[in-house]
């Protein structure tokens, strides 16, 4: 079991097929759910994954309701939003329901691999006492 998995959640599969071009130098493997309730059940095993959903006018609501759920359910979690040009201006929305990045083309899946390999690197960070994480951060560590 993952602590932090690379969930899709769409129905078109064109954001997959972006992601997974993007990320093929990468060797990050992403998991795709089929359905909402699929992804929050991925969730509950990796709670600190980094989410991709998939924007449309008929599941606008509940991706909405479901960001919400995020933030008091899965804190380390993070979520990007994926969408077509026609619901751009809905963006605002769901970035103040907690989105981390609204994308409305395929080119910007860079922004998002960016985002979820600092994600990543922050939640996946091995555990440290105080002093090793003091001294790892010294100017002069590495003389």
């Amino acid at each position: 079991m993952a602590f932090a998995k690379f969930l899709v959640c769409e129905e078109s599969n064109r954001w997959t097929v972006a992601l997974r071009w993007g990320l093929a130098r990468n060797h990050r493997q992403l998991v795709v759910a089929q359905s909402l309730d699929d992804c929050w059940q991925h969730l509950d095993l990796a709670p600190a994954s980094f989410v991709v959903l998939e924007l449309n006018e008929s599941n606008l609501e509940s991706i909405v309701e479901r960001l919400q759920d995020v933030r008091s359910r899965f804190p380390l979690t993070r979520v990007a939003v994926t969408c077509d040009r026609p619901l751009a201006s809905c963006q605002w929305l769901v970035r103040e329901a907690g989105a981390v990045h609204v994308a409305v083309s395929t080119r910007d899946m860079s922004t998002i691999i960016r985002l979820a390999e600092r994600h990543f690197d922050q939640v996946c960070r091995p555990l440290v006492g105080i002093r090793q994480s003091i001294w790892d951060r010294l100017p002069w560590r590495d003389t």
